[in-house]
């Protein structure tokens, strides 16, 4: 997927929520494994600042096998439901005296 971020001033960091159906997904960006997470039913949360701000990057999704056992079988094979952009920003309040 390609990555477009604003113009404008940079919040304190972008999210990048994934809710997936499979038995775990990797984040690759230039060739090269960056990250991974197993299903638990819960979204992935990926930081972009953590990795430079990528203007690219690829999601890979393996289906779930026969003979593994998961406590929570996601509900299809393999692919993801939902993915969306959270912004965090960090403002100052002033010192405190």
């Amino acid at each position: 997927m390609n990555i477009q971020y604003p113009d404008k001033d940079f919040p304190e960091n972008y999210w990048l929520i994934i809710g997936f159906d499979g038995d775990r997904a990797e984040l690759w960006m230039d060739g090269e494994l960056c990250g991974d997470w197993f299903y638990t039913g819960n979204d992935w949360q990926i930081g972009l600042k953590y990795f430079d701000w990528p203007k690219q990057m690829t999601i890979r999704i393996y289906p779930v096998r026969e003979h593994v056992y998961v406590e929570k079988k996601p509900e299809q094979r393999c692919g993801i439901r939902k993915i969306h952009v959270q912004t965090e920003y960090r403002i100052s309040l002033g010192t405190l005296e």
